[in-house]
């Protein structure tokens, strides 16, 4: 049943009838009406509130640019230990070779390049990985707020 047929005032049509305007009107504003539709508990409700307020969607945003300088971090210092780790690997290289043309034992095999790269690459990691599970939270509880809808909806689906 249409809004307009409860004697609700529905949302206002857009204007223009280009295929564009009515498939944002189907899938972007219409999911409000829809919310409205089904009854909902006070839970959800609660739910639907609390992730609409400012502050979360603020602060989710923050955490996905965070989440993004950190993935962006975590592969600059990925290169740079590989680069120091190509270093050392060159530089033993050519110590094995001295020592072989000069009688002496071979190098022994230990850890190359600068370690502390890699700690740092794998503390950043786990700061996104915390980051990222803090996003599944927010969709899970969408998937809860709107039920089967969610699965209609385009943008939630990509």
């Amino acid at each position: 049943m249409h809004p307009s047929e409860r004697g609700e005032t529905a949302r206002q049509q857009p204007s223009c009838g280009s295929r564009f305007n009515k498939w944002m009107h189907k899938y972007v504003f219409d999911i409000h009406d829809r919310y409205e539709r089904v009854k909902h508990t006070k839970f959800r409700k609660a739910v639907h509130k609390f992730l609409h307020e400012p502050h979360v969607r603020i602060t989710l945003n923050v955490l996905l640019i965070c989440d993004l300088l950190l993935v962006v971090i975590a592969l600059n210092l990925e290169i740079e230990f590989e680069k120091s780790e190509l270093h050392d690997l060159e530089q033993a290289y050519e110590e094995a070779i001295d020592a072989c043309t000069h009688g002496h034992s071979c190098h022994e095999l230990h850890r190359f390049g600068n370690h502390s790269l890699e700690d740092g690459v794998q503390v950043l990691r786990f700061i996104s990985i915390g980051i990222l599970s803090l996003f599944v939270v927010e969709n899970l509880l969408i998937i809860f707020e709107m039920g089967i809808d969610f699965f209609k909806h385009p943008f939630h689906v990509l």
